[in-house]
Protein backbone atom coordinates (compact mmCIF):
# COMPACT_ATOMS: atom_id res chain seq x y z
CA UNK A 1 0.00 0.00 0.00
CA UNK A 2 1.32 3.20 -1.23
CA UNK A 3 2.52 5.60 1.87
CA UNK A 4 0.49 8.96 2.41
CA UNK A 5 2.30 11.96 1.81
CA UNK A 6 3.11 13.66 4.75
CA UNK A 7 3.78 17.81 5.35
CA UNK A 8 7.64 17.18 7.06
CA UNK A 9 8.60 15.38 4.66
CA UNK A 10 7.36 17.60 1.55
CA UNK A 11 9.06 20.09 3.67
CA UNK A 12 12.29 18.71 4.41
CA UNK A 13 12.37 18.12 0.49
CA UNK A 14 11.88 21.80 -0.39
CA UNK A 15 14.27 23.03 1.87
CA UNK A 16 17.36 21.06 0.96
CA UNK A 17 16.15 20.08 -2.80
CA UNK A 18 13.37 22.91 -3.02
CA UNK A 19 15.57 24.30 -6.36
CA UNK A 20 15.21 20.87 -8.36
CA UNK A 21 11.39 21.11 -7.17
CA UNK A 22 11.62 17.72 -5.48
CA UNK A 23 8.44 18.66 -2.71
CA UNK A 24 6.46 19.42 -5.93
CA UNK A 25 7.09 16.18 -7.31
CA UNK A 26 6.54 14.77 -3.69
CA UNK A 27 2.89 15.84 -3.57
CA UNK A 28 2.26 15.13 -7.78
CA UNK A 29 1.78 19.01 -7.72
CA UNK A 30 3.36 18.96 -11.96
CA UNK A 31 3.45 22.27 -12.63
CA UNK A 32 5.31 24.09 -10.20
CA UNK A 33 7.80 20.93 -10.21
CA UNK A 34 8.40 21.76 -13.68
CA UNK A 35 9.12 25.22 -13.35
CA UNK A 36 11.50 24.73 -10.66
CA UNK A 37 13.36 21.80 -12.79
CA UNK A 38 13.43 24.09 -15.99
CA UNK A 39 14.89 26.93 -13.79
CA UNK A 40 17.41 24.53 -12.00
CA UNK A 41 18.43 23.00 -15.55
CA UNK A 42 18.54 26.71 -17.63
CA UNK A 43 20.98 28.25 -14.75
CA UNK A 44 23.22 25.36 -15.25
CA UNK A 45 23.43 25.69 -18.73
CA UNK A 46 24.05 29.22 -18.90
CA UNK A 47 26.69 28.96 -16.28
CA UNK A 48 28.53 26.18 -18.71
CA UNK A 49 28.09 28.47 -21.81
CA UNK A 50 29.30 31.63 -19.72
CA UNK A 51 32.60 29.03 -18.43
CA UNK A 52 33.11 27.77 -22.62
CA UNK A 53 33.39 31.99 -23.55
CA UNK A 54 35.21 32.56 -21.03
CA UNK A 55 37.58 29.70 -21.46
CA UNK A 56 38.12 30.98 -25.02
CA UNK A 57 39.76 34.76 -24.06
CA UNK A 58 43.54 34.34 -24.17
CA UNK A 59 44.92 33.58 -20.68
CA UNK A 60 46.88 36.37 -20.12
CA UNK A 61 44.13 38.73 -20.35
CA UNK A 62 42.05 36.59 -18.04
CA UNK A 63 45.55 36.48 -15.43
CA UNK A 64 45.66 40.29 -15.54
CA UNK A 65 42.15 40.66 -15.07
CA UNK A 66 42.02 42.69 -18.43
CA UNK A 67 38.09 43.30 -19.92
CA UNK A 68 37.34 42.28 -23.06
CA UNK A 69 34.42 41.44 -25.41
CA UNK A 70 34.72 37.66 -24.12
CA UNK A 71 34.73 38.19 -20.68
CA UNK A 72 32.12 40.56 -20.81
CA UNK A 73 29.49 38.00 -22.37
CA UNK A 74 30.85 35.28 -20.00
CA UNK A 75 30.23 37.63 -17.10
CA UNK A 76 26.80 39.04 -18.02
CA UNK A 77 25.76 35.23 -18.63
CA UNK A 78 27.38 33.87 -15.07
CA UNK A 79 25.48 36.30 -12.93
CA UNK A 80 22.64 35.83 -14.97
CA UNK A 81 22.43 32.19 -14.15
CA UNK A 82 23.62 32.93 -10.51
CA UNK A 83 20.61 35.23 -10.28
CA UNK A 84 18.43 32.74 -11.52
CA UNK A 85 19.67 29.73 -9.40
CA UNK A 86 19.49 32.07 -6.06
CA UNK A 87 15.72 32.96 -6.75
CA UNK A 88 15.04 29.33 -7.62
CA UNK A 89 16.56 28.24 -4.62
CA UNK A 90 14.78 31.04 -2.19
CA UNK A 91 11.58 29.88 -3.75
CA UNK A 92 12.14 26.29 -2.70
CA UNK A 93 13.36 26.88 0.75
CA UNK A 94 10.36 29.66 1.36
CA UNK A 95 7.82 26.83 -0.04
CA UNK A 96 9.20 24.04 2.30
CA UNK A 97 8.88 26.06 5.55
CA UNK A 98 5.71 27.09 4.69
CA UNK A 99 4.58 23.44 4.64
CA UNK A 100 6.57 22.88 7.93
CA UNK A 101 5.05 25.41 9.95
CA UNK A 102 0.95 24.46 8.07
CA UNK A 103 1.83 20.91 8.77
CA UNK A 104 -1.21 18.50 7.47
CA UNK A 105 -3.45 21.51 6.81
CA UNK A 106 -0.78 22.66 3.86
CA UNK A 107 -1.67 19.29 2.46
CA UNK A 108 -5.43 20.27 2.54
CA UNK A 109 -6.54 21.63 -0.83
CA UNK A 110 -8.31 25.21 -0.78
CA UNK A 111 -11.54 24.85 -2.86
CA UNK A 112 -12.51 21.85 -0.41
CA UNK A 113 -15.99 22.39 -0.65
CA UNK A 114 -18.40 22.60 3.79
CA UNK A 115 -21.81 21.20 3.95
CA UNK A 116 -23.16 23.39 7.10
CA UNK A 117 -26.64 21.97 8.40
CA UNK A 118 -28.68 23.53 10.59
CA UNK A 119 -30.71 21.53 13.54
CA UNK A 120 -34.36 21.69 12.51
CA UNK A 121 -36.87 23.07 15.00
CA UNK A 122 -40.38 20.78 15.81
CA UNK A 123 -43.47 22.88 16.60
CA UNK A 124 -45.07 19.73 18.21
CA UNK A 125 -46.38 18.69 21.42
CA UNK A 126 -45.23 15.37 22.58
CA UNK A 127 -47.81 12.42 21.61
CA UNK A 128 -47.68 11.07 25.42
CA UNK A 129 -47.18 14.07 26.98
CA UNK A 130 -49.67 14.96 29.90
CA UNK A 131 -49.32 18.40 29.31
CA UNK A 132 -51.58 20.90 28.36
CA UNK A 133 -50.60 23.72 25.83
CA UNK A 134 -51.23 27.17 26.67
CA UNK A 135 -54.48 28.37 25.13
CA UNK A 136 -53.51 31.19 22.79
CA UNK A 137 -54.71 34.69 22.87
CA UNK A 138 -56.03 36.51 19.93
CA UNK A 139 -54.45 39.82 20.75
CA UNK A 140 -56.77 42.06 18.65
CA UNK A 141 -59.68 41.25 20.72
CA UNK A 142 -58.32 39.55 23.76
CA UNK A 143 -60.57 36.21 22.63
CA UNK A 144 -59.13 32.73 23.58
CA UNK A 145 -58.31 30.85 20.38
CA UNK A 146 -59.08 27.23 20.00
CA UNK A 147 -56.30 25.73 19.12
CA UNK A 148 -56.07 22.96 16.76
CA UNK A 149 -54.87 19.23 18.10
CA UNK A 150 -53.45 17.84 15.15
CA UNK A 151 -52.88 14.05 15.57
CA UNK A 152 -49.36 12.44 15.57
CA UNK A 153 -48.59 11.05 12.24
CA UNK A 154 -49.77 15.16 10.92
CA UNK A 155 -47.89 16.54 13.65
CA UNK A 156 -44.73 14.95 12.93
CA UNK A 157 -45.21 15.82 8.72
CA UNK A 158 -45.59 18.97 10.07
CA UNK A 159 -41.88 19.75 11.17
CA UNK A 160 -40.39 22.89 10.25
CA UNK A 161 -37.92 21.44 6.91
CA UNK A 162 -34.48 21.85 8.30
CA UNK A 163 -32.37 25.14 6.34
CA UNK A 164 -28.97 23.58 4.55
CA UNK A 165 -26.17 26.21 3.65
CA UNK A 166 -25.50 24.56 0.29
CA UNK A 167 -21.49 24.47 -0.33
CA UNK A 168 -19.87 26.67 -3.42
CA UNK A 169 -19.53 24.52 -6.18
CA UNK A 170 -16.24 23.57 -6.68
CA UNK A 171 -14.35 24.46 -9.65
CA UNK A 172 -14.69 22.92 -12.78
CA UNK A 173 -11.61 20.50 -13.67
CA UNK A 174 -9.78 21.24 -16.74
CA UNK A 175 -10.09 18.72 -19.65
CA UNK A 176 -7.60 16.78 -20.01
CA UNK A 177 -6.79 17.19 -23.17
CA UNK A 178 -6.53 21.10 -22.17
CA UNK A 179 -3.97 20.16 -19.27
CA UNK A 180 -1.97 18.57 -21.80
CA UNK A 181 -1.81 21.17 -24.03
CA UNK A 182 -1.28 23.40 -21.95
CA UNK A 183 1.69 21.53 -20.66
CA UNK A 184 3.09 20.45 -24.15
CA UNK A 185 2.95 24.21 -24.81
CA UNK A 186 4.61 25.45 -21.35
CA UNK A 187 7.56 23.03 -22.34
CA UNK A 188 7.61 24.17 -25.89
CA UNK A 189 7.82 27.85 -24.80
CA UNK A 190 10.53 27.08 -22.60
CA UNK A 191 12.52 24.84 -24.18
CA UNK A 192 11.98 27.65 -26.93
CA UNK A 193 13.60 29.91 -24.66
CA UNK A 194 16.50 28.23 -23.45
CA UNK A 195 17.11 27.30 -27.23
CA UNK A 196 17.05 30.65 -28.01
CA UNK A 197 19.43 31.50 -25.98
CA UNK A 198 21.80 28.97 -26.71
CA UNK A 199 21.13 30.29 -30.17
CA UNK A 200 21.87 33.99 -29.55
CA UNK A 201 24.89 32.90 -27.76
CA UNK A 202 26.39 30.75 -30.59
CA UNK A 203 25.81 33.09 -33.08
CA UNK A 204 27.19 35.87 -30.65
CA UNK A 205 30.50 33.92 -30.81
CA UNK A 206 30.33 32.70 -34.39
CA UNK A 207 29.86 35.77 -35.94
CA UNK A 208 32.08 37.71 -33.69
CA UNK A 209 35.14 39.65 -35.64
CA UNK A 210 38.86 38.81 -34.29
CA UNK A 211 40.16 41.80 -35.37
CA UNK A 212 43.29 41.05 -33.56
CA UNK A 213 43.81 37.49 -36.06
CA UNK A 214 43.54 39.83 -39.17
CA UNK A 215 45.63 42.93 -37.36
CA UNK A 216 48.59 39.86 -37.31
CA UNK A 217 48.24 38.63 -41.00
CA UNK A 218 48.02 42.13 -42.26
CA UNK A 219 51.03 43.06 -40.43
CA UNK A 220 52.98 40.32 -41.47
CA UNK A 221 51.66 41.53 -45.08
CA UNK A 222 52.65 44.80 -44.68
CA UNK A 223 56.33 44.01 -44.67
CA UNK A 224 56.10 41.85 -48.00
CA UNK A 225 54.43 44.96 -49.41
CA UNK A 226 56.62 47.39 -48.32
CA UNK A 227 59.48 45.08 -49.58
CA UNK A 228 58.11 44.74 -53.09
CA UNK A 229 57.87 48.65 -53.23
CA UNK A 230 61.36 49.63 -51.68
CA UNK A 231 63.30 46.67 -52.92
CA UNK A 232 64.50 47.22 -56.78
CA UNK A 233 65.01 43.25 -57.27
CA UNK A 234 62.17 42.82 -59.13
CA UNK A 235 62.59 45.78 -61.52
CA UNK A 236 65.87 45.05 -62.19
CA UNK A 237 65.38 41.74 -63.39
CA UNK A 238 63.13 43.05 -65.87
CA UNK A 239 64.79 45.95 -67.01
CA UNK A 240 68.63 44.51 -67.30
CA UNK A 241 67.40 41.04 -69.37
CA UNK A 242 69.07 42.47 -71.92
CA UNK A 243 72.13 44.24 -70.56
CA UNK A 244 75.71 42.98 -71.15
CA UNK A 245 77.03 45.29 -68.32
CA UNK A 246 75.26 44.34 -65.66
CA UNK A 247 77.63 40.97 -64.99
CA UNK A 248 75.94 37.58 -64.51
CA UNK A 249 76.14 37.60 -60.69
CA UNK A 250 74.83 40.68 -60.30
CA UNK A 251 71.64 40.25 -62.09
CA UNK A 252 71.59 36.94 -60.51
CA UNK A 253 71.22 38.66 -57.60
CA UNK A 254 68.52 40.90 -58.46
CA UNK A 255 66.31 37.50 -59.60
CA UNK A 256 66.89 35.81 -56.32
CA UNK A 257 65.89 39.07 -54.00
CA UNK A 258 62.84 38.80 -56.13
CA UNK A 259 61.88 35.74 -55.86
CA UNK A 260 62.53 36.14 -51.73
CA UNK A 261 60.75 39.32 -51.96
CA UNK A 262 57.67 37.60 -53.65
CA UNK A 263 57.60 34.17 -51.92
CA UNK A 264 54.89 33.14 -50.01
CA UNK A 265 53.26 36.82 -50.75
CA UNK A 266 50.14 35.60 -52.53
CA UNK A 267 49.09 32.83 -49.57
CA UNK A 268 49.45 35.94 -47.08
CA UNK A 269 47.08 37.91 -49.50
CA UNK A 270 44.68 34.95 -49.36
CA UNK A 271 45.15 34.44 -45.55
CA UNK A 272 43.85 37.83 -45.28
CA UNK A 273 40.77 37.71 -47.11
CA UNK A 274 39.68 34.81 -44.89
CA UNK A 275 39.89 36.39 -42.07
CA UNK A 276 36.88 38.03 -40.04
CA UNK A 277 37.83 41.65 -39.94
CA UNK A 278 37.94 41.61 -44.08
CA UNK A 279 34.86 39.34 -44.26
CA UNK A 280 32.49 40.94 -41.68
CA UNK A 281 33.64 44.51 -41.77
CA UNK A 282 32.35 46.12 -44.71
CA UNK A 283 34.67 49.19 -44.89
CA UNK A 284 38.11 46.97 -44.53
CA UNK A 285 36.09 44.78 -47.10
CA UNK A 286 35.89 47.24 -49.52
CA UNK A 287 39.32 48.58 -48.75
CA UNK A 288 40.98 45.00 -49.00
CA UNK A 289 39.25 44.64 -52.61
CA UNK A 290 41.21 47.88 -53.72
CA UNK A 291 44.30 46.50 -52.44
CA UNK A 292 43.92 43.22 -54.18
CA UNK A 293 42.78 44.78 -57.29
CA UNK A 294 45.99 46.77 -57.26
CA UNK A 295 48.37 43.67 -56.31
CA UNK A 296 47.43 41.47 -59.25
CA UNK A 297 48.14 44.38 -61.89
CA UNK A 298 51.06 44.84 -60.20
CA UNK A 299 52.67 41.90 -59.43
CA UNK A 300 50.60 39.53 -62.76
CA UNK A 301 50.12 35.70 -62.97
CA UNK A 302 51.95 35.44 -59.18
CA UNK A 303 51.88 31.57 -59.45
CA UNK A 304 54.23 31.69 -62.81
CA UNK A 305 56.41 34.43 -61.54
CA UNK A 306 59.59 32.09 -60.69
CA UNK A 307 59.40 30.38 -63.79
CA UNK A 308 59.42 33.91 -66.05
CA UNK A 309 62.22 35.08 -63.65
CA UNK A 310 64.28 31.87 -64.86
CA UNK A 311 63.52 32.65 -68.61
CA UNK A 312 65.04 36.37 -67.71
CA UNK A 313 67.80 34.80 -66.42
CA UNK A 314 68.31 32.55 -69.18
CA UNK A 315 68.03 35.35 -71.70
CA UNK A 316 70.69 37.18 -69.41
CA UNK A 317 73.04 34.43 -68.94
CA UNK A 318 73.03 34.10 -73.11
CA UNK A 319 73.06 37.96 -73.48
CA UNK A 320 76.52 38.05 -71.24
CA UNK A 321 78.08 34.98 -72.47
CA UNK A 322 77.46 35.80 -75.95
CA UNK A 323 78.80 39.30 -75.81
CA UNK A 324 82.05 37.56 -74.05
CA UNK A 325 82.36 35.72 -77.46
CA UNK A 326 84.99 36.58 -80.22
CA UNK A 327 84.90 34.43 -84.04
CA UNK A 328 88.27 32.96 -82.67
CA UNK A 329 85.52 31.49 -79.56
CA UNK A 330 85.54 27.43 -79.84
CA UNK A 331 82.92 25.81 -81.24
CA UNK A 332 82.36 24.21 -77.64
CA UNK A 333 82.07 28.24 -76.54
CA UNK A 334 79.75 28.74 -78.81
CA UNK A 335 77.42 25.64 -78.32
CA UNK A 336 77.87 26.32 -74.57
CA UNK A 337 76.00 29.76 -75.38
CA UNK A 338 73.27 28.21 -77.43
CA UNK A 339 72.19 25.13 -75.39
CA UNK A 340 71.05 27.81 -72.76
CA UNK A 341 68.70 28.94 -74.42
CA UNK A 342 67.64 25.42 -75.27
CA UNK A 343 67.65 24.35 -71.78
CA UNK A 344 65.38 27.15 -70.85
CA UNK A 345 61.79 25.30 -71.66
CA UNK A 346 61.03 28.20 -74.08
CA UNK A 347 59.87 26.84 -77.89
CA UNK A 348 61.33 30.38 -78.77
CA UNK A 349 64.20 31.00 -76.91
CA UNK A 350 65.38 27.37 -78.02
CA UNK A 351 64.40 28.12 -81.51
CA UNK A 352 66.76 31.10 -81.07
CA UNK A 353 69.77 29.78 -79.71
CA UNK A 354 69.79 27.33 -82.86
CA UNK A 355 69.50 29.18 -85.60
CA UNK A 356 72.03 31.69 -83.82
CA UNK A 357 74.46 28.89 -83.11
CA UNK A 358 74.11 28.28 -87.23
CA UNK A 359 75.05 31.10 -88.63
CA UNK A 360 77.78 32.13 -85.70
CA UNK A 361 79.23 28.92 -86.57
CA UNK A 362 78.81 29.52 -90.01
CA UNK A 363 80.80 33.02 -90.07
CA UNK A 364 83.48 32.13 -87.27
CA UNK A 365 84.21 28.93 -89.87
CA UNK A 366 84.51 31.55 -92.33
CA UNK A 367 86.35 34.29 -90.41
CA UNK A 368 88.76 31.34 -89.11
CA UNK A 369 89.38 29.90 -92.86
CA UNK A 370 90.15 33.34 -93.99
CA UNK A 371 93.17 34.31 -91.08
CA UNK A 372 93.89 30.74 -91.19
CA UNK A 373 95.07 31.40 -95.08
CA UNK A 374 98.21 32.45 -96.03
CA UNK A 375 98.65 36.45 -97.27
CA UNK A 376 99.45 35.16 -100.94
CA UNK A 377 97.13 32.54 -101.35
CA UNK A 378 95.33 32.51 -104.84
CA UNK A 379 91.56 32.22 -102.73
CA UNK A 380 92.20 34.62 -100.52
CA UNK A 381 90.08 37.31 -101.98
CA UNK A 382 87.49 34.94 -102.50
CA UNK A 383 88.04 34.03 -98.32
CA UNK A 384 87.42 37.41 -97.23
CA UNK A 385 84.34 38.12 -99.17
CA UNK A 386 83.35 34.59 -97.50
CA UNK A 387 83.18 36.03 -94.00
CA UNK A 388 81.99 38.89 -94.89
CA UNK A 389 79.26 37.84 -96.38
CA UNK A 390 78.63 35.26 -93.37
CA UNK A 391 79.07 37.97 -91.20
CA UNK A 392 76.32 40.14 -92.95
CA UNK A 393 74.01 37.17 -93.16
CA UNK A 394 74.80 36.43 -88.94
CA UNK A 395 73.89 40.01 -88.11
CA UNK A 396 70.79 40.27 -90.86
CA UNK A 397 69.30 37.12 -89.14
CA UNK A 398 69.47 38.71 -85.55
CA UNK A 399 68.66 41.55 -85.67
CA UNK A 400 64.84 39.91 -87.97
CA UNK A 401 65.14 37.21 -85.44
CA UNK A 402 65.91 38.40 -81.98
CA UNK A 403 63.18 37.66 -79.25
CA UNK A 404 62.26 40.51 -77.53
CA UNK A 405 62.06 39.16 -73.59
CA UNK A 406 59.96 41.38 -72.13
CA UNK A 407 57.17 40.57 -74.66
CA UNK A 408 58.13 36.91 -74.74
CA UNK A 409 58.12 36.32 -71.09
CA UNK A 410 55.37 38.89 -70.24
CA UNK A 411 57.05 40.23 -66.75
CA UNK A 412 56.33 43.78 -65.87
CA UNK A 413 56.46 45.54 -62.45
CA UNK A 414 54.27 48.08 -62.62
CA UNK A 415 52.29 50.86 -60.40
CA UNK A 416 53.96 49.07 -57.60
CA UNK A 417 53.61 52.54 -55.96
CA UNK A 418 49.22 52.31 -56.20
CA UNK A 419 49.94 48.78 -54.50
CA UNK A 420 52.01 50.20 -51.47
CA UNK A 421 49.39 53.02 -51.18
CA UNK A 422 46.27 51.31 -51.34
CA UNK A 423 47.81 48.73 -48.47
CA UNK A 424 48.56 51.10 -46.21
CA UNK A 425 44.97 52.78 -46.16
CA UNK A 426 43.72 48.77 -45.57
CA UNK A 427 46.31 48.61 -43.07
CA UNK A 428 45.78 52.10 -41.17
CA UNK A 429 41.71 50.58 -41.16
CA UNK A 430 42.27 47.63 -39.67
CA UNK A 431 44.64 48.89 -37.03
CA UNK A 432 42.18 51.14 -36.26
CA UNK A 433 39.71 48.43 -35.85
CA UNK A 434 41.43 46.95 -34.08
CA UNK A 435 42.70 49.75 -31.49
CA UNK A 436 38.96 49.80 -30.63
CA UNK A 437 38.81 46.14 -29.99
CA UNK A 438 41.98 45.35 -28.85
CA UNK A 439 42.76 42.53 -26.84
CA UNK A 440 44.41 43.57 -23.62
CA UNK A 441 47.49 41.29 -23.26
CA UNK A 442 48.13 40.07 -26.18
CA UNK A 443 51.06 41.94 -26.90
CA UNK A 444 50.22 43.03 -30.82
CA UNK A 445 50.40 46.62 -29.87
CA UNK A 446 51.43 49.48 -27.28
CA UNK A 447 49.43 49.74 -24.40
CA UNK A 448 49.86 53.25 -22.90
CA UNK A 449 47.21 52.91 -20.73
CA UNK A 450 44.48 51.27 -19.42
CA UNK A 451 42.30 51.72 -22.51
CA UNK A 452 44.74 53.68 -25.03
CA UNK A 453 46.44 51.47 -27.61
CA UNK A 454 48.54 52.24 -30.10
CA UNK A 455 48.33 49.90 -33.39
CA UNK A 456 51.36 51.05 -36.07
Amino acid sequence: MKKPQTAQMAGILGVFLGWAGAHDWYLGRKKPAIIHTSLAAGSILLAIIAGLIIQSVPTTARLLGRTTAGMQWGSALTILSYLIAAGNTIWGIVEGIILLQRGEKALVPKSAPATVMVKPTVNTVPENSNLTPATPVDLADNQPVTPTVQPASTAAASVAAPTVVAPKPPKKPLNPATKKKIILWSSIGGGALVLGIIAWVVIAIVTRVDYGDTYRVANELRAKVNSIYQEYGCGRAVDYADSTWVSERTYNSYVSDCKEVLDGVDDMVKRLSETSGVKRNEKISNQFNNFQEAYHAAIPDIHTINEKLDLYQAWHTFTVKVDDLTAKSTDAEFKSAADILAKSGNPTMAAYGEGWLERTLAYAHAYQAYWDAPSDAENKTQLRNDMNNKQSEQRLWISENRPDVAELVGLEFNNTSKMYNSYRNLFSTIADAYERHYDFGSGDCTELFDDVVICE
